[in-house]
């Protein structure tokens, strides 16, 4: 072999580790992130310096790396056409060249290095900071007329107009990187829920997460001193507004610190307070929650009450609710309200409270009910009534049939539904109001469980207005049954066993108080 072809095959060889470098650099220095960065500084990587340098001018970078990239794989084609045509001739070397020269310089100096660079774009980037920066001194004067000429071609396709960069990272965008992130496992649902959460919190308004006024827990100016203690005791909230019914306007607000820093005795009632009710702070419905944050903060304060476009007041909205937007409903294991909203009872009845929202309805009973109608079950048996209920209203709702148990007013407190196609395999209202049966309590967590053989059709007592006699029914299996879940007849209605634990007991005069301003309790 002849010393001119071998200097040829060895200058190949170069230009191509030449073409891997520029192509490799390309995709490493491009590819690193905020968090890469962070990490590696850290680290005191020793090139981070220049790194950063590189990336400050990152159209510089590119056109630096394109003239490298290019020069080194011209060169090596035209030096690979020649050794071809030395060794086969001119007739026969085309397709030599473009199926064996064309897939080395495509796999050595290209696609393998890519591969490499973006899976350890930290370390190739510490390995090629050196020789670009080199390099792309060396070739300044030819980057500059590159870079002119090119600055030129792009103003005449876009006519001179600039891109916005805000337009380049939309809302959609990043809720689609946080579901690919959750799909591919880097990260938890919950986490992408938040980001989710986050996007919207920017969106809505104080109306979309305020506690309406039927929800509130207020005072009246008229309140005893021993009523206005037990709302504290009971309903544990450590700030009350304080209306005057007389002109539906709100005095103040009460702070339970505020009370407790005084001499209770001194007080007999209410209009007695009004020396240490603070001022409230109003908002209008229509303020972005976003802002009311900021409000918060620099005001210091963590409720409002909401104002309509008539000046009236209809709801608070606390840091709490705020918060919630974005994390979800935060429960304290303390509040009251965290007892069970939803009882379940045997074969397919439950006891809902009316403020329960529906899709905790629908994920506790099982459910299918119409999230779109109404956030609450009380809102959404007022829709399929379609007028105000009564209490022993039954309302039939697909294939579940409600019974309204207590009313407050306007407002539904508590129903009893039950499904139909789960009570002894019957369907519609109609067939739950034949008979009355026996309601028992069952922990939440049977609700996967079938119903015991034996057992009374459950639930239907609470939806019928006068019990039917009915026998309870064998077991099937032979078994005793056992004495709490025995029936007792008495002239000729049955009535429910005694329960083996007590109610939920109301609290002491001695409950701690948490500090949500609010929470609901009702509708």
């Amino acid at each position: 072999m002849e010393l001119l072809t071998v200097l040829q095959l060895l200058l190949f060889v170069v230009l191509l580790l030449f073409s891997a470098l520029f192509s490799s650099s390309e995709t490493a220095l491009f590819s690193l992130d905020k968090l890469t960065l962070e990490r590696m500084r850290q680290q005191h990587h020793p090139k981070l310096a220049l790194i950063q340098t590189l990336l400050n001018e990152p159209r510089r970078l590119i056109v630096t790396i394109l003239i490298g990239n290019e020069l080194v794989n011209v060169a090596a084609s035209n030096i690979s056409a020649t050794l071809v045509m030395q060794y086969m001739g001119s007739t026969d070397s085309w397709w030599v060249n473009i199926f064996v020269m064309l897939p080395i310089l495509l796999l050595f100096g290209e696609i393998t290095p890519k591969t490499l660079a973006v899976r350890n774009n930290d370390v190739v980037s510490g390995w090629v900071a050196r020789p670009i920066t080199l390099f792309a001194k060396s070739v300044t004067p030819l980057r500059r007329v590159v870079r002119m000429i090119s600055e030129l071609l792009i103003h005449l396709i876009t006519m001179g107009r600039k891109r916005s960069v805000a337009n380049l990272v939309t809302e959609d965008l990043v809720r689609t990187l946080a579901d690919e992130a959750a799909g591919d496992g880097d990260l938890d649902e919950v986490e992408a829920e938040y980001i989710h959460n986050i996007i919207e919190f920017g969106n809505q308004t104080v109306e979309e997460v305020m506690t309406p006024r039927s929800n509130m827990v207020t005072l009246n100016m008229d309140d005893t001193m021993e009523e206005v203690l037990n709302v504290l005791r009971t309903e544990r909230v450590s700030r009350v507004p304080v209306f005057d019914e007389e002109n539906e306007e709100v005095v103040g607000v009460l702070y339970y610190r505020d009370l407790l820093s005084n001499d209770l005795d001194q007080f007999k009632n209410m209009e007695e307070l009004r020396s240490i009710l603070r001022r409230p702070y109003y908002v209008p419905e229509t303020k972005p929650i976003l802002d009311l944050m900021h409000n918060f903060r620099e005001k210091k304060r963590s409720l409002a009450l909401i104002l309509d476009e008539y000046g009236g007041t209809i709801g608070m909205v606390t840091m709490g609710d705020l918060l919630e937007s974005i994390f979800g409903d935060i429960h304290d294991p303390e509040d009251p309200d965290n007892d069970a909203t939803v009882e379940s009872l045997e074969n397919g009845c439950y006891r809902l409270d009316g403020n329960l929202d529906v899709e905790q309805a629908n994920l506790l009973m099982q459910a299918d009910f119409d999230t779109q109608i109404s956030d609450t079950i009380a809102g959404l048996l007022m829709h399929a009534h379609g007028e105000l209920p009564e209490e022993g209203s039954v309302i039939p709702l697909g294939e579940w049939c409600f019974r309204i148990t207590r009313m407050e007013g306007t407002r539904i407190m508590e129903a009893m539904g039950c499904h139909a196609g789960r009570v002894m395999g019957r369907v519609g209202c109609a067939a739950l109001l034949e008979e009355g049966l026996d309601v028992k309590v069952v922990p939440l967590q049977k609700l996967d469980e079938a119903p015991p053989q034996g057992a009374a059709v459950a639930g239907v007592a609470a939806i019928i207005e006068q019990p039917a006699s009915v026998e309870p029914l064998p077991a099937t299996d032979g078994a005793a049954q056992e004495p709490e879940e025995a029936l007792t007849v008495l002239e000729g209605q049955m009535v429910p066993a005694e329960p083996a634990d007590e109610a939920v007991q109301g609290l002491g005069s001695d409950a701690d108080l948490s500090d949500s301003p609010h929470e609901n309790k009702g509708v």
